[in-house]
């Protein structure tokens, strides 16, 4: 029900999770605790319809930003150091593909928004639409050619710390360009 980012760490993450089904009314509770080094993080979501979800997580992060390079422009150079961040979030959830693995028809459509206090304070907002479609399948019904158009809109407030700033490049994103590899230059830095 709710996807589970890859550590930014880059340690190993432990996934704790519980789900509740109600066979009579079809909902579904979960619960997702994530430990990731310096990364603890709670997901508790509900499905409230065939198609809807809702969900609220929290956060407890401590980030280190060192060995940065010399001549770093003060735009990355300013977060340099430790930094705990603590942050709630809600979220909602509509998904009405045919298959969770190979859609075929349908869509999914999230919108988060959490609010980070710490040493730094600032709101994140994303909203994310995927819409598939059957382009062509054999009169037998295999061999379908699906095509999807997705769009994501993202917003970070302008306190945001360079490590939770937007970037584009890299898979789902502008294809062609590194990961992080598309973004705001200051000088010659990314």
């Amino acid at each position: 029900m709710v996807q589970l980012a890859a550590p930014r760490t880059g340690g190993a993450a432990d996934l704790i999770e519980s789900r509740r089904p109600h066979s009579l009314t079809g909902e579904q509770d979960t619960c997702r605790l994530q430990d990731s080094g310096h990364r603890r993080a709670a997901t508790v979501g509900r499905r409230l319809s065939q198609y809807w979800s809702a969900s609220a997580t929290t956060r407890l992060e401590g980030v280190t930003v060192s060995n940065l390079q010399y001549g770093a422009p003060p735009e990355i150079t300013r977060d340099a150091g430790y930094s705990l961040l603590v942050g709630a979030g809600v979220g909602v959830r509509r998904d009405s593909r045919d298959n969770y693995l190979r859609p075929t028809s349908g869509s999914v459509f999230e919108a988060n928004f959490e609010q980070v206090l710490g040493d730094y304070t600032f709101p994140l907002a994303t909203a994310e639409y995927t819409n598939f479609f059957t382009t062509y399948q054999r009169v037998d019904g295999s061999g379908k050619h699906v095509l999807a158009f997705r769009s994501q809109a993202s917003f970070a407030g302008s306190n945001a710390p360079v490590y939770e700033r937007f970037y584009a490049g890299g898979f789902r994103s502008l294809r062609g360009f590194q990961f992080r590899g598309v973004g705001p230059y200051v000088g010659d830095s990314n």
